[in-house]
């Protein structure tokens, strides 16, 4: 049945709670709210919840709402959910079905838009589409409430035309039984000044009463990052978070009081020599034999040291808190009741890591860190469900392990897990001994002949998930790079103009130049044989729907840009350490001739479509459009690519010599606002026997739009945003910086981007 498949998946994928709702249940909610604003044919939304750790919204938050400690894992969660997201939506397609997936959290119109009531509108609110699905009710802070955790976790949605079950409306005892915690914690008084009385939403029959809150006062520490120490107005709207934020700055982050001191009734325990909040009840242990009894000790230890394996780590250990307080570490300075530590490893190759210093590949770090904090999550969930509490994202790694990050020919980057399970410990001796004596990864084969070579290594890649896979020989590439090095005008490349301002505030725009030269393989690794191209597919509908009304909304488009390019990461770096096991080489580059461009992004400034573009082509996996961005047989202009360069032999893929794939229809020209992309005058390529043209594009004009975000039309006016400026006749440095110092203060940084030559082009597979 196709529920429970999508349910196991979500499930398998990280999920804690999954939901389907019905359209009936949104008859009442505002269209451009609703997933029929978003997709026409809509007849299902999932939604799928990951719970937060119970020992961090019980332990941290100490001594103010500011000291969030580990609750940064708050972050982790949502880029989990995004995660899941991504997946179930190509898990939709690949079914035949339409998905649109949406981001968990942070995109937003600050003000409302077109006449619609309301501040701080996401596209689709995940509070109440979680109640749609059936997953609990609505508290009067707000917040969700969940049977199992109450406010204790996090949601996100897709939205499909799969004619799915949906799963029945809770119906359980009430979870808010109006017990005022929140309203009491609230540093800063949201339920109780510059309130609107309540808000009254009916949803499947049930009728949901909570406080209608000014958003802004809500935001004040919580989004905007002010001092709470600083005195709170007693008005608080736009202006005034400018005017603090002008003469304050930002502090820091602030853990929601209305989610840690909530729990429903039957969830609560007061035990206040642990927490002054309230403890989540446990109703069972699953950590129990067939028989029933406690699994404890090394049997437990080495489920958990599996699990570490299972969620994506290379090693694990445990270590008894006695040995490291002998060693002057002090696990209970982040969980009091510590009894062991599970200590995480992954393994990477020195090349991929070292790499990160150059330019073109420095993100991947932070896609090292984010697998890392993926399985400590993962674990720290774990333990919750088997009943014990648990804690990470702390500094004790980096503490323990600070002089060693290398061996020979890999860096190791380490996690921990500190939990109140009482496990069996593994032989302390040195530090050296935990790297040395671990579960590890069974290492694949490694005489395999240069045919069989890329068999394995491609069918390795389309089992991670990648939807393309092609290889080019060094040799093929460098000959196209040496064509672009005098084809292509370099000179509007060195520009860059960057705001140094605020996060929110007035545009500080800085203009740095830089000397660009095109790329080849052997920059990158020196030893390099081939070069391994990637490519994934986002779901088509977050494109096609991407400013059609209802909703006229960008943020599903802008999800898929920076969720690809994680995604992208994510298992390049699997790949990449597949290949490091097989010994040989391999260095991950998004942009591997360093000509593509960037696309502002709420989640920071994402790698154009022409990312790779080159590499692409030259691995046989399509052509190039008018517009300059590959298009592939599969999927059009549909998916972003990523390249592995490596010393090993593989065999080299056809350039691709299929049905055309432009049809030279010219809609990319016609619908660039700015007018930036040239119908007359085209860039010609050869490669082999094959020739490739593509129009000339006037690149700091295309940035005008897409980089700086300066034009309404381009996705900022959807989001409600004040900029709309179109560029000058001529562009320099100086008109750019003018122009930015008009940005939107507030809306700025969730700037979404909908690049007008990709979304016009028809082109679907064959």
């Amino acid at each position: 049945m196709l529920t429970h498949e999508i349910k196991a998946f979500a499930r398998a994928k990280g999920a804690d709670l999954v939901g389907i709702a019905s359209m009936d249940r949104y008859k009442n909610a505002p269209l451009h709210m609703s997933p029929r604003g978003h997709l026409p044919q809509a007849q299902a939304l999932i939604v799928a919840a990951i719970h937060h750790p119970d020992a961090i919204i019980e332990l941290c938050g100490e001594p103010t709402p500011q000291d969030i400690g580990s609750y940064s894992i708050q972050y982790t969660m949502n880029q989990r959910l995004d995660y899941i997201s991504y997946w179930v939506g190509k898990f939709l397609e690949e079914r035949g079905f339409i998905a649109i997936s949406t981001p968990a959290s942070n995109i937003w119109r600050y003000r409302p838009y077109k006449g619609r009531e309301g501040e701080f509108l996401p596209d689709l609110s995940q509070i109440h589409a979680a109640v749609c699905a059936g997953l609990g009710e609505i508290g009067w802070s707000g917040l969700f409430l969940s049977p199992e955790y109450g406010p204790r976790q996090r949601m996100v949605s897709i939205i499909t035309d799969a004619p799915l079950e949906p799963t029945p409306m809770y119906d359980g005892p009430s979870l808010c039984d109006r017990c005022l915690e929140c309203v009491k914690a609230c540093p800063t008084q949201a339920f109780t000044k510059e309130t609107k009385g309540a808000s009254l939403v009916e949803i499947g029959g049930k009728t949901f009463r909570y406080c209608n809150k000014n958003k802004w006062r809500c935001a004040w520490a919580e989004h905007f990052d002010i001092n709470l120490s600083l005195p709170v107005p007693d008005e608080i709207n736009e202006e005034v978070i400018l005017k603090t934020l002008e003469e304050h700055g930002r502090y820091r982050g602030t853990m929601g009081c209305c989610l840690r001191y909530c729990l429903p009734p039957n969830l609560r325990v007061s035990d206040p020599e642990y927490t002054r909040v309230y403890r989540r009840r446990r109703f069972e242990r699953l950590d129990t034999s067939e028989e029933g009894t406690p699994i404890v000790g090394k049997k437990l230890s080495e489920r958990i040291k599996s699990k570490v394996i299972e969620v994506g780590a290379d090693f694990a250990s445990i270590i008894d808190v006695a040995q490291l307080e002998e060693r002057g570490y002090n696990p209970k300075e982040y969980l009091p009741k510590a009894s062991s530590v599970i200590f995480l490893g992954m393994e990477v190759g020195k090349e991929s890591f070292e790499a990160n210093d150059r330019d073109g590949v420095l993100h991947l770090s932070s896609r090292y860190n984010t697998l890392m904090r993926f399985a400590q999550l993962d674990i720290c969930r774990y333990l919750d469900e088997l009943g014990y509490d648990s804690m990470t994202e702390t500094p004790l790694p980096s503490l323990i392990f600070k002089d060693l990050s290398s061996t020979q020919d890999c860096y190791k980057i380490y996690g921990a897990v500190i939990t109140d399970a009482q496990l069996s410990a593994d032989a302390y001796g040195s530090l050296q001994h935990f790297t040395k004596n671990c579960v590890s990864h069974v290492l694949p084969p490694t005489n395999i002949d240069k045919g069989s070579l890329t068999n394995a290594i491609q069918k390795a890649a389309v089992s991670l998930g990648f939807d393309l896979v092609g290889v080019s020989s060094v040799k093929r590439l460098d000959e196209l790079c040496q064509q672009l090095a005098t084809s292509i005008d370099l000179s509007d490349f060195s520009v860059r103009v960057e705001d140094k301002g605020p996060y929110h505030g007035p545009a500080e725009p800085v203009v740095t130049t830089s000397t660009v030269k095109v790329k080849k393989p052997i920059d990158y690794l020196k030893e390099a044989s081939s070069v391994l191209v990637l490519g994934l597919h986002y779901p088509d509908s977050n494109l096609d729907r991407a400013k059609k009304p209802p909703a006229e909304a960008v943020g599903p488009y802008a999800f898929a840009h920076y969720e690809t390019q994680n995604q992208l990461g994510y298992l390049s770096i699997k790949m990449a350490n597949y290949l490091h096991k097989l010994g040989f080489k391999a260095v991950i580059t998004p942009d591997l001739c360093g000509l593509s461009s960037r696309v502002a992004n709420p989640r920071g400034p994402q790698y154009d479509a022409t990312a790779n573009r080159f590499a692409a082509i030259a691995a046989g996996l399509g052509e190039l459009g008018w517009n300059g961005v590959v298009l592939t047989p599969q999927y059009g202009v549909r998916q972003q690519f990523i390249a592995i360069i490596t010393d090993a032999p593989l065999e080299e893929n056809p350039l691709y010599s299929g049905p055309k794939l432009c049809n030279g229809c010219m809609e990319c020209v016609g619908d660039c606002p700015v007018g930036a992309l040239n119908g007359e005058e085209p860039l010609t390529l050869t490669l082999e026997d094959k020739t490739f043209t593509i129009g000339q594009i006037d690149r700091l004009r295309c940035e005008w739009a897409k980089r700086y975000g300066l034009v309404a039309e381009e996705g900022p006016g959807y989001l409600g945003a004040k900029i709309n400026v179109l560029p000058p006749d001529e562009i320099t440095p100086d008109a750019i910086c003018e122009a930015m110092k008009m940005k939107d203060p507030i809306q700025k940084h969730h700037t979404c981007i909908v690049e007008g030559c990709i979304a016009a082009c028809p082109r679907r597979p064959i």
